[in-house]
Order: C-alpha cells, then sequence, then structure tokens
C-alpha cells in the first residue's frame, strides 16, 4: 500500500473487528475504540490524531471511518436525536482534524439506509434523491449528510474524501444488544435460549420484507481496496446484495445451532419498519470483480462466534 499508516476506528464493531483481524501483523494499521479516543469530543480527537501522526508525514496516512451509533429499529426509534447528533458529530470532528494535521486521504463509511426507501435498487447517484421515512430516518440522515461533508472538504480544503455504503454487516462482534441489534443478530439470540429445549420456536416474519446483507470479512477485504484505488468524492456500493427474506435468515441461524426446521412455528404478521432494502452494486463490481460470501456461511461464523464468547450481549460500537 502507498500509505505507510492507515489509522481506524470502530474496532470493537464487527466491520472494524474484521478489519482489525485482516490487518494484525501489519504494523502500518492502527485500529481504535471510542473507549481510546470518543469522536464526539473535538479535543480529544484533535489530541488523539495528532498523537498518531507524530514523527510521520501526515500526506501518507490514510484514516478510516467506520465508527458508528447504530442499531435495530429499536434503537432507532427510540432514540433518533442521539443517532443523528452522535454520528454528525463524529464525521464532522474526523474530517476538521485531518484537514488540520494534513490527512489527506480519509475513506467514510456510510449505510444503504440513506436511499428512500421508494427506490428499487438505487444507484450511488440516487443518494439524494426522496426523503427517508422509515423508522431509522435520523441515522440514515446522518450518514446521508455524511455524502455532502465529503464534496465540502474535498471542494474547500483539496483532501482526499471518498464514500463507500454498506448494508447489514453479518459477522463476530456483531451486537447483539435486545435494544441495538439487527434482524440476525436478534433471531440467533431468541434462538440460543431455546436451542436446547423441544420447545416451538415462534418467528413472527413478514413475507414482503427483504435484506441485503454483507460478511463483515468480506467488507473489510473490500475496504483495503477502496483505500488504495476509490476516486475522490465518489461513493460506491460495495454489499452483496443477494436478497433474503426473514424466514430464510431464520432457517439459516437454526442450521447454525442445530435446530431441527420442524421447531420454527412462522407467524405472519405486518412489519412495521423498512420493507425492501436493495440497492446496487454495479458501479464497484465493474472495478472490481469481487467473490461475495453466502450469507449463510456469514451466520455460521457469527453463530460461532456468539457461543464462543458471549460477548455478543455487549453493546460494542
Amino acid at each position: 500500500m502507498k500509505y505507510k499508516r492507515i489509522i481506524f476506528s470502530g474496532v470493537n464493531g464487527p466491520l472494524g473487528h474484521a478489519l482489525n483481524l485482516l490487518t494484525k501483523n501489519d504494523r502500518r494499521f492502527l485500529p481504535f475504540s471510542s473507549q481510546e479516543c470518543d469522536l464526539r469530543l473535538l479535543e480529544t480527537v484533535r489530541s488523539f490524531f495528532s498523537n498518531l501522526v507524530a514523527e510521520i508525514n501526515p500526506s501518507e496516512v490514510a484514516y478510516v471511518h467506520l465508527a458508528a451509533k447504530s442499531g435495530g429499529v429499536r434503537f432507532s426509534t427510540t432514540k433518533p436525536a442521539t443517532a443523528f447528533v452522535d454520528n454528525m458529530q463524529m464525521a464532522i470532528n474526523v474530517l476538521q482534524v485531518c484537514q488540520e494535521i494534513g490527512i489527506s486521504r480519509v475513506l467514510m463509511t456510510l449505510s444503504t439506509s440513506c436511499y428512500a426507501e421508494t427506490l428499487k435498487a438505487p444507484n450511488e447517484l440516487q443518494i439524494h434523491e426522496g426523503p427517508i421515512i422509515s423508522p431509522d430516518f435520523s441515522y440514515a440522515y446522518s450518514k446521508r449528510m455524511q455524502e455532502v461533508l465529503m464534496r465540502s472538504y474535498n471542494k474547500q480544503f483539496g483532501m482526499d474524501v471518498s464514500s463507500v455504503l454498506v448494508n447489514g454487516i453479518i459477522g463476530p462482534k456483531m451486537s447483539f444488544d435486545p435494544e441495538k441489534s439487527i434482524l440476525p443478530a436478534s433471531l440467533i439470540r431468541e434462538f440460543e435460549k431455546n436451542a436446547n429445549t423441544s420447545n416451538k420456536i415462534d418467528v413472527v416474519v413478514d413475507s414482503s420484507v427483504r435484506r441485503e446483507y454483507t460478511y463483515s470479512n468480506d467488507l473489510a477485504k473490500i475496504l483495503l481496496w477502496c483505500v488504495e484505488h476509490q476516486e475522490t468524492n465518489s461513493l460506491l456500493n460495495i454489499g452483496n446484495t443477494q436478497s433474503v427474506g426473514i424466514k430464510k435468515i431464520a432457517l439459516y441461524v437454526a442450521k447454525a445451532l442445530k435446530i431441527e426446521e420442524a421447531r420454527l412455528n412462522f407467524i405472519e404478521r405486518k412489519s412495521t419498519g423498512r420493507l425492501i432494502q436493495s440497492t446496487s452494486n454495479r458501479k464497484f463490481l465493474q472495478e472490481n470483480n469481487f467473490q461475495y460470501t453466502d450469507i449463510s456461511l456469514a451466520i455460521a461464523d457469527a453463530v460461532a462466534w456468539f457461543l464462543k464468547s458471549k460477548k455478543g450481549w455487549i453493546d460494542h460500537e
């Protein structure tokens, strides 16, 4: 890589954890968590980053912004102000400090929830097309506005900022906190409680709901490519666009936990959340013919980590 130091936040989240495992033997990579540096506090960010680039030319440093305040539908509906303010504050602070100390190359991580729910398989040019009305609107808008931050800092300060959009992340260290977990994590947590019983397991489904999830290890590999090759001011949808329903996810989780399919009792009920989450990753695949891991294998890895560590009950950032 052309950069002598690559700093990245969010090491305790699934994507940061995967990137850390992928680069743990490479001294150029410096991961950190919110415990080491609270990105919501400008002076803390300024001091922390300045120490990291001491004795090195900042132009040879890249920063990958993975930190986020996020969660499932419950978190989005109960703490929308927290989701919006914290995510915006972190993004503003890191870009301001990177600009001040001379770190030009920055990779921002956005979410496919930026796209309006009415769009079908949206591409990167449609990020500001249509309103966001789903329960995660505040988090989604905070991520959408980071595209504006990217263009603004590039134009005013001549920085080299680009952004990627990721969908649901599956893998070790994903959050299993009931307040903040996404659907697969919620199912893993609930199924595991009943794995060693003979009880029927009720699973509420809405057959019209479709989701896209990507293995954290896949995304980590893609991020390394993006740091080197993605163009300034550009957006890339980098997630796996394999569409799956709730029932299929439940079956994958049951298989990973060795729960017989006959024990699952599916109950059809209308969802109150975003019904269809789809994107087009054509632009990325034209530049990098990446082969994604099947979602069933990603879920199996997340289950294995959960059973081994039990730390999934803790909320990670």
